[in-house]
């Protein structure tokens, strides 16, 4: 039921004046039970007061003070049909008018007998203050009826008839407000704190205006000043606690609904009040005991009363809306706006229940059927964008949005709601814009929520963090806000104070699923597996459903390796919740390491479903086509990368090497063109468009593209480097030194060119002076152990064997060195000729490390034979040969080998199919000579 002026608060005003009068009436005639009455009445000892008023009936049954006294307390106790009665007898006793029609009128408000109140005459002798009662009456009674045009018809009548009474011009601005005329609701309100700038319900009403405006902090004020004013008005305490709990001070909101209870003035409006803090505070089975015992209290009426009937499907909806019991929700609700016009909450309540219920579509037909109340309400505008975002359309959300912005301007709900917008449209730098400039003095909770979710999903989490701890000190106790921090805490590994506030939480609730997720989430982040595992097992046995346990017990699976029990746990977590890439993007990588990479296929495809065209799982399939050499299927996926990372220089460079591993040179080519064409002075995408054109042989065009590098970059390194290779590429080795020495003078430990510098030395190219920069490398940085691995290596192809045997010996000392079998390797080769037991322990500990290096098989084959034992050599050395079978060394000493287990015929072939080969082998004058043995 809507209330502008509440019936206590008018009865309570008119009591003044007419005890005064019964007092005087009652001075000489009057019984001394009245005058007890009348004593207790006054001090609120309502029962007391009765009991004396039934004795002074019981001897003067028409003694007219004790019955209008008695209709009071029938009234205050909630009979009001008995007041009526008592009230209506007084009049027809002749009782002064002034005296009973508002208590009369207040009886009729309370039964919704509004065409009562509306027929009542105004008596030629009733008093200007009760006229003017009478006349908001009347105005109430048309406002219940929701004929605003005649409610404020009786307020300008009243205004005309006795001028600016605070009270008529309250009365017109709330008419205004009504009608959401809001700019003439505050010029109105403003004449009545004109004329008293402290009055309560001039400070109410311009409350609620700016309530309705949806400037929280400035209704907050004026509610706070009405209650200073007036503590005790029911109707302001009402409207002082929504207002806190508007703001989440929930607390406060609660202690001034108790007050009220205490008062006795409980009310419909007063109970859904507290049930809805109940419902915030996630006391929802106390919200449940307080809406059931108000829905028990209207079931008693009359059955016939539809408007009664309504109230009750009212309270049933809302109560098993707060208990999340949709379905019940939904049914009510429905029942209730069949005969009601709706209002905005509960269009809200009621869309969101069939969202609950997995009904979009009615919440959408719901909400465009009401289309007028999208536009001027922000939890309805938000669902109908949450409604439209989910089902993908977008512009109809953006529409709404500019629509808003049309009709209100940027007010700041709508700045929200386009910020929001913004979010969803993979835009959150835009959206944390609106919220850090615009939005930046905004208050409300919804704000700081959204806020708080927004930093977290930019991985800003320390900015996330002062925003949650902001909504933690307006409700310390509230789980949901304790779960947010501890959540927030574990991801910036502050994992003992999560830890403090986890305890919060499951004292309060052992249970709570969100607390055992983040107990859990920190003993997996402590690596204690089987703990973190026994909780998450604890939520699975309470919610077998719960997303967010599944995903996470997926996770501990694997790092359990426990891989195909994960994999039902992920599968299990698609399921509950289809539209989440998580599960799906874990089974990727589980699938991929176990090399079912079709099943991994697979499931990018649905994720490709969730997210169309998504770059990163395009790019995955991609690299799996490759894995599986299927060059076809790889491209395809590669030529859709490339039409959506056309304006990414980085992303076209990255693509062009994909390219150039699926053999895709003109791809590769189109990729760095495209680079080229949008950064100009991206070096990265020129140097490797110039090896690409290295790798096709394009000469003559590389060297253009080379010079055209170097009058941009003249002293660069890397377009030294390239132009060494072009010149190696074109056998112009004096010149590729040149320019590998300039790239490694410019970028001191230039890898890349020490790398060449080395190469051209193994090639005999400068050897010298190359083996001279690494002995100098070495000995200003002697921890430069890459760089002492090529020196050794230089020296070893030199043959000072004594040099480089000091240098290897340094590096096999050295921890996690990589390559360390070469260098056992190339020991075992130097000590081969004068110490055999070593060499064989370097081969040993070389094959150790890489069994399948042909090379390094190789020599420990050779040294067997070389040892007199050639039966294990040529096994060894098949080995080598299967890994190599095109090595003219291998072929030599199977030859070898052979020829000494006396199978001189497989000798004479391997022989000559090593000195047949093209390559160059140290050995191939000892392969002549034994060849020429065997022949003789």
């Amino acid at each position: 039921m809507k209330s502008l002026l509440n019936p206590v608060v008018l009865f309570k005003n008119s009591l003044c004046i007419c005890l005064c009068i019964m007092s005087f009436m009652a001075q000489s005639d009057t019984a001394e039970d009245y005058e007890k009455a009348l004593i207790s009445f006054n001090q609120e000892e309502f029962r007391e007061s009765y009991i004396h008023l039934k004795n002074a009936l019981q001897k003067t049954p028409g003694h007219l003070p004790s019955k209008l006294l008695i209709g009071r307390i029938f009234l205050i106790d909630g009979y009001p049909d008995a007041a009526i009665t008592e009230f209506e007898e007084v009049v027809q006793a002749g009782a002064d008018i002034n005296l009973v029609v508002l208590p009369l009128a207040n009886a009729y408000l309370m039964k919704g007998q509004f065409e009562q109140i509306i027929d009542l005459d105004i008596p030629r002798n009733a008093n200007r203050a009760t006229q003017i009662d009478i006349y908001l009456l009347k105005a109430n009674a048309y406002i219940q009826q929701d004929n605003y045009t005649l409610a404020e018809s009786q307020f300008r009548h009243a205004k005309q008839k006795f001028g600016d009474d605070i009270r008529v011009i309250n009365g017109l601005a709330q008419m205004a407000l009504l009608n959401k005329d809001f700019a003439k609701a505050r010029e109105i309100i403003n004449q009545a704190l004109a004329i008293n700038p402290s009055n309560a319900q001039s400070k109410l009403v311009s409350g609620l205006i700016y309530q309705a405006e949806k400037h929280y902090g400035n209704a907050l004020i004026e509610f706070e000043a009405a209650y200073q004013n007036s503590p005790e008005d029911p109707a302001i305490m009402r409207a002082l606690a929504n207002s806190y709990a508007q703001t989440g001070n929930i607390p406060k909101a609660s202690a001034l609904v108790s007050e009220i209870e205490v008062q006795g003035l409980g009310s419909l409006q007063t109970k859904l009040l507290k049930a809805r803090l109940l419902a915030m505070s996630e006391k929802n089975k106390e919200a449940d005991v307080v809406l059931s015992e108000l829905s028990q209290t209207l079931s008693l009426v009359d059955k016939g009363d539809e408007r009664y009937i309504s109230k009750i499907s009212l309270v049933a909806g809302i109560t098993a809306h707060l208990n999340q019991n949709y379905d019940v929700s939904v049914r009510e609700l429905s029942r209730h706006l069949n005969n009601e016009e709706p209002s905005t909450e509960l269009i809200a309540m009621l869309a969101e229940g069939y969202i609950r219920t997995n009904n979009n579509k009615a919440a959408t037909q719901l909400l465009e059927r009401h289309e007028n109340l999208v536009l001027d309400n922000i939890q309805i505008a938000s669902l109908s964008c949450d409604l439209y975002l989910s089902s993908n359309k977008v512009f109809k959300c953006d529409s709404l949005v500019q629509q808003l912005k049309q009709r209100h301007g940027e007010a700041q709900y709508i700045l929200l709601l386009e910020a929001k917008l913004l979010n969803r449209r993979k835009r959150p730098k835009d959206a944390l814009n609106i919220l850090q400039t615009k939005l930046a003095d905004n208050k409300s909770t919804d704000t700081i929520l959204f806020r708080t979710g927004l930093l977290a999903s930019l991985g800003r989490y320390k900015e996330s963090l002062i925003d949650a701890q902001i909504l933690l000190a307006i409700s310390p106790e509230r789980l949901s806000y304790l779960n947010l921090n501890i959540d927030l805490f574990i991801r910036l590994e502050d994992f003992e104070q999560a830890n403090v506030l986890l305890q919060k939480v499951l004292q309060q609730d052992p249970n709570n699923l969100a607390g055992l997720i983040h107990q859990s989430r920190i003993r997996f982040a402590f690596a204690d597996l089987q703990g973190a595992h026994a909780s998450i097992q604890k939520v699975l046995a309470m919610d077998k459903a719960n997303f967010s346990a599944l995903l996470l017990s997926g996770q501990i699976l694997v790092k359990q390796n426990r891989l195909d029990d994960a994999i039902n746990q992920l599968i299990g977590a698609k399921t509950v919740d289809a539209t989440s890439a998580s599960p799906r993007e874990l089974l990727v990588s589980i699938y991929k390491q176990q090399d079912r990479l079709d099943l991994a296929i697979s499931e990018l495809d649905q994720l490709l479903k969730l997210r169309s065209l998504e770059s990163e799982y395009i790019h995955e399939k991609a690299k799996l086509y490759l894995a599986l050499n299927q060059p076809e299927k790889a491209k395809r996926e590669l030529d859709i990368l490339f039409f959506q990372w056309t304006e990414q220089p980085k992303k076209l460079v990255q693509l062009s090497r994909l390219q150039m591993t699926n053999n895709d040179t003109e791809g590769a080519e189109s990729s760095l063109k495209a680079a080229q064409k949008q950064a100009p002075n991206y070096l990265i995408a020129q140097l490797e468009y110039t090896e690409l054109l290295l790798t096709k042989k394009a000469f003559s065009e590389a060297y253009t593209h080379i010079n055209k590098m170097q009058k941009s970059f003249p002293n660069n390194a890397n377009v030294h480097l390239v132009k060494g290779r072009y010149f190696k590429e074109t056998g112009k080795l004096e010149s590729a030194y040149l320019h590998y020495y300039k790239a490694y003078s410019l970028s001191d430990n230039f890898t890349a060119a020490l790398i060449e510098l080395y190469k051209l030395a193994s090639q005999n190219v400068h050897r010298t002076d190359i083996m001279n920069i690494f002995n100098k490398l070495i000995e200003s940085q002697p921890e430069a152990h890459f760089n002492r691995h090529l020196y050794a290596d230089l020296l070893f192809l030199e043959g000072d064997m004594s040099q480089a045997s000091k240098h290897y010996e340094k590096l096999i000392l050295v921890d996690g060195l990589p390559n360390k079998a070469n260098i056992y390797n190339n020991l075992a080769n130097i000590v081969s000729s004068s110490d055999i037991v070593n060499a064989m322990s370097y081969a040993k500990q070389a094959v150790n490390l890489n069994p399948s290096s042909s090379s390094i098989l190789d020599t420990q084959g050779w040294l067997y034979t070389k040892n007199n034992n050639p039966q294990q050599g040529l096994n060894i050395l098949r080995q080598a040969f299967t890994l190599n079978s095109d090595s003219p060394t291998i072929r030599y000493h199977l030859a070898y080998t052979l020829n000494k287990l006396g199978r001189t015929q497989e000798a004479k072939s391997e022989l000559a199919l090593a000195l047949r080969s093209d390559q160059e082998f140290k050995e191939r004058a000892q392969a002549q000579t034994l060849l020429l043995e065997l022949e003789l």
